[in-house]
């Protein structure tokens, strides 16, 4: 690649790009396209990555995390409720929506495992 010097570009008293000198259709966006060896995969890894059982893992996993952090939160404020109205079901609620949360990001980690399981038992070629 041809880059002027920079005594060159001072006495020249034009402001030029830099990319301006370099030889190639692509020089005006800075942006050079890479070597195919290193963008290309092996099947092995894209067929783990469009396997529909691990994106529905996948999937099953974000919801059940979404639900726990929602779930949780849930009891915690309504527990809080439940410690300033004594005597109504709010202590009970907070409980079971606690209990939910804790089900719910368990069974988030249990796909996460799973699924990085079958990441590993599969063979590579």
């Amino acid at each position: 690649m041809f880059l002027p010097s920079p005594v060159k570009m001072r006495a020249s008293k034009t402001r030029r790009s830099l990319w301006s000198y370099v030889q190639k259709p692509f020089a005006q966006s800075g942006v050079e396209p890479a070597a195919l060896s290193s963008v290309a995969y092996s099947e092995s890894i894209m067929a783990k990555h469009n396997d529909p059982n691990s994106i529905n893992l996948r999937t099953k996993g974000m919801i059940a995390r979404f639900i726990g952090i929602v779930a949780i939160a849930l009891g915690f404020v309504v527990g809080i409720y439940g410690l300033e109205d004594t005597g109504g079901p709010w202590m009970k609620t907070a409980l079971g929506l606690l209990v939910t949360g804790m089900l719910a990001q368990g069974y988030a980690l249990y796909c996460s495992v799973r699924r990085m399981h079958e990441f590993k038992d599969q063979p590579k070629s």
